[in-house]
């Protein structure tokens, strides 16, 4: 018996070449994918293996200095990338560094679930990522590491500057026309969501292997504080001449969502043409006007099909 020999503790992640530190404790959850083997007797007498997968998932912490970059590897697929397999012919590693000196090395790893972002001043603009890991690409399955490797490492902890933490209120405009170019929302600010469907590629000789990407889509939520019953309903569109009706394509009532910082340098969300499409009323001491639903759609500029969205930072 050992006093001692009890291993727990935090830890930071290392990959597509950034040092990430969660903002919560996370996990990283290892599973055999299994198929059944049954009779018709007996019913299930055993199974088999189909593939060995890992999923990390966690919160990052974001810094003035580092949310351009963590926003290129945790949001990597745009609607021009359907198709397209989101692993590389070179696996890409990622790196668990444990406090108490191991590391636990996963050979082959691919962003599965884009984390949400909220834009509120009291809270951690990057909500839950899900990193999933595979076999390194090895036909025979000889490698013992395929799966992962875990090896002593010192520790060392990974810079932090409190003082960069991103905390900071937004505003909040959709189009140009009081009064929503200057919406306030409740305190929970808005939610965007970037939603990419993967189908799997998984051959019969080795199972899980990659992922093809087969839709992005985007939205964004709020609740606004300052909208009306009549603000409502011409928001939606509901009963506007032109644009509503049975048929009417719904990006024809859209306008430019910007969601922005009031510091320079902090967060930006840009969607060139948000179309809001849901939304209740409230006959109580709350908001008169609930939670809203914009949906992201594209329009052509010029014959070239506008971007999803763009996350970026505010530049003046």
């Amino acid at each position: 018996m050992s006093r001692t020999n009890y291993p727990a503790g935090p830890a930071y992640l290392t990959a597509g070449g950034l040092t990430i530190e969660m903002a919560e404790d996370w996990k990283a959850i290892s599973q055999i994918m299994k198929a059944e083997m049954k009779t018709n007797l007996h019913g299930i007498v055993g199974y088999s293996e189909q593939y060995v997968i890992t999923k990390i998932t966690g919160k990052p912490v974001a810094l003035s200095g580092n949310f351009a970059a963590l926003v290129a590897y945790l949001l990597p697929y745009t609607p021009d990338m359907i198709g397209q397999l989101v692993m590389p012919d070179t696996d890409a590693p990622a790196i668990i560094q444990t406090r108490d000196g191991k590391s636990i090395t996963y050979p082959a790893t691919f962003i599965s679930k884009q984390p949400d972002l909220t834009f509120a001043a009291n809270t951690d603009i990057f909500g839950e990522f899900e990193l999933t890991c595979l076999r390194a690409y090895d036909p025979d399955l000889t490698d013992p590491t395929d799966v992962a490797e875990v090896a002593a490492s010192a520790f060392a902890a990974p810079s932090l500057d409190p003082l960069t933490r991103i905390r900071s209120p937004y505003t909040v405009a959709w189009g140009a026309t009081a009064p929503f170019d200057a919406i306030e929302t409740d305190k929970s600010g808005v939610k965007f969501t970037a939603d990419a469907k993967l189908a799997p590629v998984e051959p019969d000789l080795s199972g899980l292997i990659n992922m093809r990407i087969e839709s992005v889509e985007a939205s964004a939520k709020f609740t606004p504080l300052n909208l009306d019953a009549d603000d409502f309903y011409n928001f939606l569109a509901l009963s506007h001449a032109t644009a509503a009706g049975v048929g009417k394509v719904l990006g024809l009532r859209g306008q430019q969502l910007t969601v922005q910082s009031t510091k320079v340098g902090d967060p930006k969300l840009v969607i060139p043409l948000a179309v809001p499409d849901e939304g209740p009323l409230g006959f109580d001491l709350k908001s008169r006007v609930g939670e809203v639903t914009l949906n992201a759609h594209r329009k052509a500029v010029t014959g070239v099909l506008q971007a999803l969205y763009t996350l970026g930072v505010r530049a003046a």
